[in-house]
């Protein structure tokens, strides 16, 4: 069997050996395509990670500083530790907008969060 092309005659399995190299670059291209989607998933998931890994306590005093005060990480593990933030430090809005509505003299819980 042979097909006619621009005025030569191809045997058809160069045809189909040209199609299937042509599908099959395709499929390489989509192939790598989805890994390289997938590698940047995972980059993205690795920065994801959380801002404040820790639960406990948080308190206002008077000034409107914020002390965290840490008793446990995520994955169970005892901590001890606090860290005080005070209005106009760099993390300072977004540790108040997790405590919602945190008052002077207030203490509220902690928990973990992502910016």
């Amino acid at each position: 069997m042979h097909a006619v092309t621009g005025g030569g005659q191809i045997p058809a399995i160069f045809l189909s050996l040209h199609h299937n190299l042509t599908a099959g670059g395709v499929m390489t291209r989509l192939f790598l395509t989805l890994s390289i989607l997938l590698m940047a998933g995972a980059a993205m998931a690795e920065d994801a990670r959380l801002s404040m890994p820790y639960y406990g306590s948080a308190t206002m005093n008077a000034d409107d500083s914020l002390v965290l005060h840490f008793t446990r990480t995520v994955d169970g593990k005892a901590a001890d530790g606090s860290q005080t933030f005070a209005p106009g430090d760099r993390s300072y809005d977004n540790v108040r907008r997790h405590l919602s509505g945190i008052a002077p003299g207030q203490t509220k819980p902690l928990t973990p969060w992502r910016d």
